[in-house]
């Protein structure tokens, strides 16, 4: 007898991850744009967001296509 195929995908997780990662990155990035005109420190952290952002996305990128590029079929 054949058991039920899970309808979770690890790997479209993976691609949410990174939608959100980078849609609130960028969020940060424009609502502190006026703040941070006066606060350099503020400033600095404004600059940083994008930048994790950006690479939680790319990890989970690479991390959910490592199939495709690794384990060729």
């Amino acid at each position: 007898m054949k058991g039920k195929k899970s309808p979770f995908h690890p790997k479209a997780l993976l691609w949410w991850v990174a939608i959100i990662a980078l849609a609130i990155s960028a969020s940060l990035f424009f609502f502190l744009a006026d703040s941070a005109q006066y606060d350099a420190a503020l400033n600095q952290r404004r600059m940083l967001f994008p930048v994790i952002g950006i690479i939680i996305a790319g990890t989970c990128i690479i991390a959910g296509t490592a199939g495709r590029w690794f384990y060729p079929k």
